[in-house]
């Protein structure tokens, strides 16, 4: 069995979802072009190419266990959704392989990783997607896009309650913010920092990726507007998480 073998069944397997060849194709250009960037810029610490496939594209992909409407999450066909802190992309790229219909914004302040991504848009043709070269703290202050979308998407390795108070701004009411983590540990202190920014836990979701590797999805709602002071200016999220 070759590796595009293993991670179509993978994916039929832990997701429920069967990859179309346009999608594995697409997947296979996203996978050699990351070699090759990698080789020129640090866009992952992870060369190995069959790690790559689950660790990033299947770990993405874990979405997919969210269906249309579950956990009050508003999966439409035209969703207007953020990836912040992308990086090479992930989890957004993947997604929009999956569900080209969404808007997709990818948020990512290293000038060198935005040139990846521009490079990754034109290559797939990946249309209704912008790139923010940009700190997520200036775009959730940004009027253009502060509670402006559906779904916002963090992958990016932060404390849960940096994660909030950057994510939670963006989001309309009733948008839903959705965290990939290792573990639900940090969840206990992230209630009242949610409730201070407009949010509401809803809902964790467990995973496991190949060599027993358990992972997480912790959910949360936009039931309020965030204060006008979050997210606070760049650096001090980070550095300062918020504690109640």
């Amino acid at each position: 069995m070759n590796i595009w073998d293993g991670f179509e069944n993978f994916i039929k397997k832990t997701y429920g979802f069967s990859l179309s060849s346009g999608q594995i194709d697409k997947f296979k250009t996203y996978l050699a072009e990351l070699m090759i960037w990698n080789g020129k810029i640090n866009l992952t610490g992870i060369t190995d190419p069959e790690e790559i496939l689950y660790r990033h594209f299947g770990d993405s992909l874990a979405y997919l266990l969210l269906p249309p409407n579950k956990f009050g999450i508003p999966m439409g066909l035209r969703q207007d959704i953020a990836d912040i802190g992308t990086g090479a992309g992930f989890p957004g790229i993947p997604l929009k392989i999956i569900y080209p219909e969404i808007k997709l914004y990818l948020i990512e302040s290293t000038k060198k990783k935005c040139m990846f991504l521009e490079h990754m848009r034109r290559t797939l043709k990946l249309e209704n997607t912008e790139i923010l070269a940009e700190r997520t703290e200036g775009v959730g202050q940004n009027k253009t896009y502060r509670e402006n979308f559906d779904i916002v998407l963090c992958r990016a390795v932060s404390n849960l309650n940096t994660n909030l108070e950057l994510a939670l701004p963006l989001l309309k009411i009733s948008g839903v913010c959705i965290f990939w983590k290792t573990n639900k540990s940090e969840l206990r202190e992230s209630y009242e920092v949610a409730d201070l920014l407009g949010g509401v836990y809803l809902n964790t979701v467990e995973y496991k990726l190949p060599e027993n590797n358990s992972r997480v999805l912790l959910i949360f709602k936009k039931v309020s507007p965030a204060p006008d002071k979050y997210p606070r200016r760049v650096g001090i999220p980070q550095k300062r998480p918020l504690k109640i």
